[in-house]
């Protein structure tokens, strides 16, 4: 919802910076995303940037991996799109009772390409929204209501 190039504009009139992820909303950014990723990858772009974690938490094992590179300037998707520094992807893989489950999420940013700083984001991002939907379902001990 909020992957909108209004959205980043307020963000970047303001003086602040984004990471948004790009989701349906956004047909085409993700698309982009990966190409430009799997084509950097390809060509071992040393502009390209990763970095891996692993976790095991309420009984699951997570790894992520971040890869992040600037954003092509040649690209008339990405220079719609006000202030923008990198591109980006999170691959995520946790293992839940024997199941492994994989997905992705490409994003785009106003910060610089350091792949740890992306990674930190988007963890926090990620804890931020799990504790927003546990209020709305009235489990998060935040909410008063307790379980």
């Amino acid at each position: 919802m909020d992957c909108q190039i209004e959205t980043a504009a307020k963000i970047a009139d303001k003086g602040a910076d984004y990471v948004l992820v790009a989701q349906g909303n956004q047909k085409s950014l993700p698309s982009e995303i990966r190409e430009v990723l799997i084509q950097a990858f390809e060509e071992h772009n040393s502009r390209l940037r990763q970095r891996s974690s692993a976790e095991t938490s309420h009984g699951r094992d997570e790894t992520r991996q971040v890869v992040v590179m600037p954003a092509p300037k040649s690209s008339k998707i990405f220079s719609r799109w006000p202030n923008i520094q990198t591109i980006g992807a999170i691959y995520r893989t946790r293992d839940v009772d024997g199941k492994q489950i994989e997905w992705q999420d490409c994003f785009i940013s106003s910060l610089s390409s350091k792949v740890r700083n992306h990674r930190a984001l988007l963890r926090s991002h990620w804890s931020i929204e799990n504790c927003q939907h546990h209020i709305l379902d009235h489990n998060c001990p935040a909410n008063g209501f307790g379980n």
